[in-house]
């Protein structure tokens, strides 16, 4: 509208236009079935608002756009239904997912923000590390990598959020998915013996803490 013109350079430039769900042709309204302003649907334990409809993925209201996340949805679903199975729902909090730009991003559970929203910022705590991958030491690149998890104090420093920053992001964060499902806490994280000289191992050395105001950059080994 004003004409100007900017123009800046990056490395990387990501674009996410996200998706558009197409509900509002299928009439869903005819069967009972209610949409969010988003034009989701409005789901409990993907149960619609018409009681013998289910939905589940990319077109369940506040459901990560993740496919894994519709394929597991909608395995527990179809035995739940017909096997009679007692397979709990599909924990959204539990999740994980990675961003597969040139330096990979991997989380699973809360973010700082939403953790501080949903208990409080005097009842969680965030564990950080600043370090380079011995990978990145031999030809000199400079980009540092972050390890992070935060815990609720009020549930013995239970871990609800985990991110990573750096190299092969999917693979650290996958196998760490099954510690969210046990419940496992910071002291468990502690318990770990990491597998030298690895990224993943990052995750189990945490020690600072962003309220302790320590430098989180890591300095050798």
């Amino acid at each position: 509208e004003t004409k100007q013109q900017h123009s800046e350079v990056f490395e990387t430039v990501v674009f996410a236009i996200g998706r558009e769900p197409v509900t509002k042709e299928l009439n869903l309204e005819a069967a009972g079935v209610k949409l969010a302003p988003d034009n989701k649907i409005w789901t409990w334990n993907e149960r619609t608002t018409a009681s013998h409809v289910y939905a589940v993925g990319d077109c369940s209201h506040k459901t990560p756009e993740l496919t894994p996340v519709a394929i597991k949805q909608g395995l527990t679903l179809a035995k739940r239904i017909y096997a009679k199975s007692k397979d709990d729902l599909v924990n959204l909090d539990h999740v994980p997912t990675t961003v597969f730009t040139p330096l990979e991003y991997g989380s699973i559970g809360f973010s700082e923000e939403r953790a501080i929203e949903t208990f409080g910022e005097d009842n969680i705590e965030v564990y950080h590390s600043e370090f380079t991958p011995l990978e990145y030491t031999v030809p000199h690149r400079k980009a540092r990598c972050y390890a992070k998890i935060i815990v609720n104090y009020l549930d013995k420093e239970r871990v609800i959020g985990f991110h990573y920053l750096g190299p092969n992001a999917g693979e650290v964060t996958q196998g760490y998915a099954a510690g969210f499902i046990a419940g496992l806490h910071k002291n468990d994280f502690d318990l770990i013996v990491g597998i030298h000289p690895t990224c993943a191992e990052e995750m189990v050395s945490l020690r600072r803490t962003k309220r302790s105001g320590m430098d989180p950059k890591k300095t050798g080994c």
